[in-house]
This record gives structure tokens, sequence and C-alpha cells, in this order.
């Protein structure tokens, strides 16, 4: 049952800002693009906005907030996705192609970079060979592609190298949904094997995949490290830019998985899920969000439900703060006089059925900020519309309809608990300060001034009694 968080302290731990170059000009060419997808870098390549666009083209924003459109789908770009490591994906539609292109890109080096703007990897997908129906959903690792389709199907692929592969061989796929596949995550390293498990949601299901280690995947994975390491040092480059198509010679061994269903009744939207990990024991945990609340799951495990009411439009992860995208429909209200007479009633009446009738609501999105311990609203702001919500280099960062990206500062800790101070927020004070490994000087101050106002809550008390 999931929690209410009604009850849960408002406090304003972000401030916002509208984003600017270096020489103070604003990001004017974001004003031109509306975005289909977007992801970051997590610092590869010193950490890039990378933005998909309804044009088929990518746009990349660097450090500086510089400002650059690199490669370009023919037709329409639909999925992006970064892996935890240096692996960007994007897939859409090309000329002279029947399914959708998949693309690679390694991110150690900026995208603008003249070598790096076309893509590493291109993955053709013959008109035969899986997947068989339209991909919709992807998550990636530096090692391992998985790829969602709209008849359910999830199909897997590993390798010691995504990029050097020369062969991929997309088998049938593992698992086949009864619905389409809106989200996937790869946790790894999962505790107490350094396990992979890979999530997947439909819009009323919700499942983990946990991949059965065997020897002969290890001895192929062996020999295949092997090889790669040989052939890098035969050839003067690292890249193959060459398109290439999905073939029957590469023979994958078909991955195993024990597959665990975590909900058959509820599930979420695209975008509404997201892998996330404490900064402070690492534990990772997959995290869903839908109109009834928001629940998190580790493993076969499910962990949290907190009632955050409302149509979820996305849900994202920033260090230890949950950061909800809600959708809200709000009528403007209308002023009526109250020193009308009874002969100008209904007149009246007439005009105000009129206007509540050519009435338009007008769509609000609520883009909040929860720490869930302790338990509190950092932030909360309404924007008419967002395009997508990106985090990189400690900041959140906020595309908006118009094309105006801000970004989210989180406040330093003495000035946090200060708003908790002025508030009489002791306890969450205490549990804010421990979370964040305050020195024994430091807790011995708060608690100074929690016992000052306990012990002048008392004598006020005395003097009413």
């Amino acid at each position: 049952m999931a929690l209410g968080i009604h009850q849960w302290r408002r406090f304003s731990f972000f401030d916002k800002e509208i984003v600017k170059r270096k020489d103070g000009k604003p990001l004017e060419e974001l004003k031109h693009i509306q975005v289909i997808a977007s992801t970051s870098t997590n610092g590869a390549g010193g950490g890039q906005l990378v933005f998909g666009c309804n044009d088929g083209s990518i746009c990349v924003i660097n450090r500086d907030y510089e400002t650059n459109h690199i490669h370009k789908y023919d037709i329409s770009l639909q999925l992006l996705a970064h892996s935890a490591g240096d692996t960007l994906i994007a897939i859409g539609m090309d000329e002279n192609e029947t399914k959708q292109t998949i693309k690679l890109w390694k991110t150690d080096k900026a995208l603008v970079e003249k070598e790096n703007v076309e893509p590493a990897k291109i993955i053709s997908l013959l008109p035969n060979d899986h997947p068989n129906s339209k991909i919709c959903a992807v998550a990636i690792t530096d090692r391992h592609i998985a790829l969602g389709c709209e008849n359910g199907g999830i199909y897997f692929f590993a390798s010691n190298d995504l990029i050097k592969e020369k062969r991929y061989k997309f088998l049938p796929p593992f698992y086949t949904a009864e619905r389409p596949i809106t989200n996937l995550a790869f946790s790894e390293g999962v505790k107490p094997h350094n396990d992979l498990i890979l999530y997947a949601t439909t819009e009323s299901s919700v499942l983990s995949f946990r991949l059965i280690k065997t020897i002969s995947t290890t001895s192929i994975s062996t020999a295949a490290a092997v090889a790669a390491s040989v052939s890098s040092s035969l050839t003067s480059t690292l890249r193959d830019r060459r398109p290439f198509n999905l073939t029957q010679h590469h023979q994958q061994q078909p991955a195993q998985f024990n597959i665990a269903m975590l909900e058959t009744h509820i599930g979420c939207n695209p975008g509404c899920a997201v892998l996330a990990q404490s900064e402070f024991d690492g534990e990772q945990q997959f995290v869903i969000a839908n109109s009834t609340g928001v629940f998190s799951y580790v493993g076969d495990d499910k962990r949290l439900g907190l009632g955050i009411e409302g149509e979820k439009l996305a849900v994202h992860w920033w260090f230890n703060y949950l950061i909800t995208v809600t959708k809200e429909n709000r009528k403007t209200p209308l002023v009526t006089s109250t020193t009308t007479t009874s002969a100008t009633t209904k007149p009246q009446s007439n005009i105000l059925s009129q206007l509540t009738a050519n009435q338009t609501t007008t769509e609000l999105q609520t883009l909040a900020v929860y720490d869930t311990n302790p338990q509190l609203t950092a932030y909360s702001v309404g924007i008419p519309r967002i395009q997508c919500v990106v985090n990189e280099w400690g900041y959140i960062h906020i595309l908006t309809g118009d094309g105006e990206l801000h970004r989210l500062i989180e406040k330093d800790l003495h000035s946090r608990l200060h708003l908790l101070f002025r508030k009489n927020c002791f306890q969450l004070a205490l549990q804010l300060a421990k979370k964040n490994r305050t020195s024994k000087q430091g807790m011995a101050e708060i608690f100074k001034q929690f016992g000052d106002h306990l012990y002048a809550n008392r004598k006020s008390t005395k003097h009413i009694d």
C-alpha cells in the first residue's frame, strides 16, 4: 500500500534560473526544437546533454552550454538511451530502410568532435530478421542491449564490445508480454553475486529478469575478450563506421533469465520508470510512477510505495532525490459580483453560462522534487509545458515548451538546515545532517538548538497553564 505524502513538509531546497552561455546570451537555438527523446552522458566526454529532435537530428549541449546538431536520421528519431559508462544508442528511421536503424556512439570524447559526429556503429535490421515488430523501448550498458517492442517481445544482445562487434544477430524474444513494452532498464552489479537484472514494464505489469550465468557463456566471453584484444592491436582504427546488416553468421548462445512478475495489475507509461541508485550504499532500485503513486523494486522485492497522485508524465532520479512531472488540468476562475439585483440576475446568469461553456482548460505540469529520507518535498514548481528533464553537471535541467532551458541548483547544506531551523523542523534537520555525514560538532549544534526549542515551548506551555 502506498504511503501518502500529503503531510510531508514543503521546502525550497533549490534555486531555479534560466541557463545562459558564458557570454550571458540565452540559448536561442533551443526555441526552434521539439524534443522527442533525451538523455545525458553521465559525465562522459566532459558531460553532455543530448536531445533527439522531431526533425531526426541530435542536439548536443556541452558544459559551456554551446549547442550543436550532429548526425540526423533521414525520417525520424524515436528513442535515445545512454549507458552508465560511455555508450549512446539511438533508434530511428532512415530512408531506404524497411525497419528502424540502431546507431551507437562512444561518448568518452565530445560528440561534436569531428571524428565522433557520425555513429561508431550502424545496425540495419533485415526485413525477415528479429526484431519483427516496432521497437518502442531500449536499455543499454557498455556490453548489453535490450529492445522492447510493440508486440510485447523483449530482445537481448550481449558483447564484450558493442562497437567492435562485427556481426549482430538478435535471437527470437526471450519473453513476450501481452502488451507493448513501455520501459526497460538494466541494473548491473547486483548483490550478492554481481548479477545483471533487466527490468521491464507495460501499462499493466512490472517484471524483472535476472541473467543466469553459465560456464559456456563465460568461456565465450573470455574468448571474445582475447579476440577483441588481438584485433585491437592489429587495426589502426578503433571505429567501424560502415553500415552493416544483421546476418545469420553470428552464433550467440540464447540468454537465460530467472523471471519474476513483480506486478500484474499496475504498470506505467513510457518515460515513467527509472533506475535509482543511492549515493550512500550504492543500492539500485527500479522506480515506476503512475496515477496511483510511485513504487520501487529491488530484484524480486517490492520496497516502497508513495501516494503521489496525478497523471505522471515522467519520473527521474538525481542523487537521492525523486523527481516527478505530473499533469494537471486547471480552469481559469471566474469572478462574479455579489451585488446584482434580481432584475439583472437572469441576464447575468446567461452571460456567465456562456463564458463557462467557452472556457478552456489550461494544462499545467508540476515538477516536484522529493527526498524520501528524510521524508520531505524539496521543491515544487508549475510550468505550462515541460519537454524534458535531464540531469548533468550537478544540476537538474528543465527544457520548457517554449524552448527555455532552466536549471535547478541545490542549496548548500547550511542553507537547507537553516530553512529547517526557521520552521522548527529539528528532527528533519537531524536526519538531513546525519545523511550528509555532518561532523560531531555540527550535530551537537543542532541538538542544542533543538533542546532550546523544546525548553522554550515547555516554558510557554506552563505560562499559558
